[in-house]
């Protein structure tokens, strides 16, 4: 996302604005594919959460009184 920044305003200042496209295309691309790929992250991180607080509630043991 930076670099995508970065290419739009040194485009901008050197050459045509119509160079710029590619360079906004990127950014847009990375912000669509960015936050699809957050959603499956968290979605995932839920799952895997849910898995390990189950095993730790099994692994407990309650101490042995005397």
């Amino acid at each position: 996302m930076q670099n995508d920044a970065l290419a739009i305003s040194l485009v901008s200042v050197f050459f045509a604005p119509a160079v710029a496209i590619p360079a906004a295309v990127g950014a847009a691309i990375h912000q669509v594919t960015g936050s699809i790929l957050a959603g499956i992250f968290a979605r995932n991180m839920d799952k895997i959460e849910a898995r390990n607080a189950e095993k730790q509630r099994e692994t407990i043991t309650v101490p042995a009184q005397h």
